[in-house]
């Protein structure tokens, strides 16, 4: 996805702001949707000495600053249209669904369907999305107004810009969402590193331990098979952290953090 460069032809233009009031489209704002349902996990260094347990995919050891973002279920199915080149308008489609945060922009948060239950068709040139375009929702950073948007860029087998169409949420689309927690999505902010060890599992004789590192965007992730010692704890160390791992069972593994990474 290019984060910058980002073309918005919807309600630029004059035309398009009066076919628009022609048929009552009212910005849907959705106060909780933002404000109060975003949660915030800054952790500087997230560790203990004292023993604990991790099943499998649990944080064992993370440092750094994020936001974990719940995601957006579609209660209701949408098909409506959105004003495309010049004004005219295409239509898409979203089926009833989870929406999971995909990234941000200056001033929206984009909220992605699945590509098998959304797309978009235009009556003269048939269906114009594909590959990795995407469709969905995406909320204002400021004031939480929320808009479809069809971004079709490898349709148009653009490289040096985004293609972006949008409009407002309405209540003539008569939808309902709701936030999904349980579907929370680590979304990172700009020159913000993050790094994370979980358990992967015991197999043959090795402890599977997972590395993530995200920063500035871009993202590193690497397995690590440990073996286990024949005999008392099973020390590691990772990006100059190190976990000692103390037994396991067919659920859980029990560590501890003895030390953090090494900036």
């Amino acid at each position: 996805m290019n984060f910058h460069r980002v073309f918005f032809l919807s309600f630029r233009f004059i035309g398009t702001f009066a076919l628009l009031s022609l048929i009552g489209c009212n910005s849907v704002r959705h106060e909780l949707f933002l404000d109060k349902t975003e949660t915030e996990q800054k952790r500087k260094v997230t560790h203990s000495t004292e023993y604990r347990k991790a099943t499998l995919g649990d944080e064992m050891l993370s440092e750094g600053d994020y936001k974990r973002m719940p995601s957006l279920e579609l209660l209701t199915p949408i098909k409506a249209s959105i004003p495309g080149a010049g004004g005219l308008p295409f239509t898409f489609s979203i089926d009833n669904c989870v929406l999971t945060p995909s990234w941000k922009s200056k001033n929206y948060n984009y909220y992605e369907a699945p590509s098998t239950r959304s797309t978009a068709t235009h009556t003269l040139l048939g269906t114009v999305v594909k590959g990795d375009d995407k469709i969905g929702v995406r909320v204002h950073r400021q004031n939480n107004g929320m808009e479809w948007y069809v971004d079709n860029s490898n349709y148009n087998s653009s490289r040096s810009r985004t293609w972006i169409w949008s409009r407002a949420i309405t209540n003539r689309d008569n939808v309902k969402f709701r936030m999904r927690e349980d579907k929370s999505i680590l979304m990172t902010e700009a020159f913000t590193q993050i790094r994370e060890i979980t358990y992967g599992g015991f197999a043959n004789g090795n402890y599977t331990l997972t590395f993530r590192e995200v920063n500035e965007a871009r993202e590193y992730e690497k397995d690590f098979l440990i073996p286990k010692a024949k005999n008392g704890v099973t020390q590691v160390s990772i990006k100059g952290s190190l976990i000692e791992i103390l037994s396991h069972s067919n659920l859980d593994v029990t560590f501890r953090v003895l030390r953090t990474f090494t900036r």
